[in-house]
């Protein structure tokens, strides 16, 4: 439990939360928590060294009961569960202030969560199965596209739902931009971050490329790989494999590579495309993201299979220098609006409508 101080002018509210080791320090949902300064936090957190009460691990819905007893204490005005799918399950039944509840994942898990509601595991789902009302009490739900929305409107009156993209930490990632020297460099593809990649047709591809496309290289940057797949990156000699990187040298090889490549088995919200796009690296993927415009520019969207892939390499690739640094503006300019300060701040004004 972290402990914060009140503020004048943003409503009380207690959050829970989990707290991912993400590549970036300063990514992720818990972003948030910076602005909207929660009376108190619970969840867990990768990144700490401290030992989660007993059972917290398994049975994630205690934090809702620890969260319960801050409550009655100390009395906020709402309790904000910012990954309702690993967490929300008898806050409904036990607290009597407003709950807001944000939901991460793609429409396909989504469609599980309000349905059987053990993505988590069979805990979840007999959790799920007694407390089927929860999602009808919701005060309030955030999601961070529209198609989570459609999912969300079986179970969730639509009024209620917002949609919120996921954020970025515009203010850090400029200040690597503006001072990290060194500029694209032509058929360096880099790939960040782990959930949902569909690995099979990444290492797939990168093997292809070993044949048909030798000048193509490959940055990969992820600490949460199998042996399995541990071993299949020792079999490709096109491929700079990278465990772990601080900030400024994952910034650093975002701003050199000429374009991130991002296969996803599904997506929402992601955090690697985002910052990529913030350092001005564009983007080959087969999810673009609907709240960003004129993505035909910076990001090249193709169904995963090796030809259509390729002719979207290709697009970033034909580019001169001059014309690669002109997307990179653009992808700049474009994800400007999506700053972690602004998505807390339009999620404050949602706590202040339903207090």
């Amino acid at each position: 439990m972290l402990l914060r101080a009140n503020y004048f002018m943003v409503p009380t509210s207690i959050a829970i939360r989990s707290s991912y080791s993400h590549h970036s320090q300063n990514a992720g949902y818990k972003q948030i928590l910076k602005y909207t300064r929660p009376l108190a936090i619970f969840g867990l957190d990768e990144s700490s060294n401290e030992v989660p009460k007993p059972y917290r691990n398994k049975y994630m819905w205690l934090f809702e009961w620890d969260a319960l007893q801050i409550q009655k204490r100390q009395q906020a005005q709402l309790l904000h569960i910012l990954y309702a799918e690993e967490y929300y399950r008898f806050a409904w039944r036990w607290f009597k202030c407003p709950i807001v509840a944000t939901f991460h994942q793609p429409p396909d898990l989504l469609e599980v969560e309000i349905s059987a509601g053990n993505s988590m595991g069979k805990v979840a789902g007999f959790t799920h199965s007694i407390n089927k009302k929860r999602f009808e009490k919701l005060a309030a739900t955030i999601v961070t596209t529209a198609e989570q929305k459609e999912v969300l409107k079986k179970v969730i009156n639509p009024d209620k739902i917002h949609v919120i993209p996921l954020g970025v930490d515009i203010a850090t990632i400029s200040n690597h931009y503006e001072n990290t020297s060194g500029q694209p460099l032509n058929h360096q593809i880099i790939t960040v971050g782990n959930w949902k990649r569909d690995w099979d047709f990444y290492f797939d591809y990168v093997k292809h490329c070993q044949t048909h496309k030798p000048n193509y290289s490959f940055v990969l940057i992820n600490r949460k790989f199998t042996d399995v797949q541990l071993n299949t990156i020792k079999s490709l000699h096109n491929i700079n494999y990278i465990t772990n990187a601080d900030d400024a040298t994952l910034y650093k090889y975002l701003k050199e590579s000429w374009v991130q490549f991002l296969p996803f088995s599904g997506a929402a919200g992601n955090n690697s495309l985002n910052e990529g796009l913030a350092l001005g690296c564009p983007v080959v993927t087969n999810v673009t993201p609907q709240f960003l415009t004129n993505t035909d520019a910076y990001i090249k969207n193709s169904a995963l299979n090796f030809e259509g892939i390729t002719n979207a390499m290709e697009y970033y690739f034909e580019m001169n220098l001059a014309q690669r640094l002109e997307i990179a503006t653009i992808a700049r300019n474009a994800v400007m609006v999506l700053d972690w300060k602004t998505t807390a701040e339009k999620t404050i004004e949602i706590y202040k409508s339903i207090i």
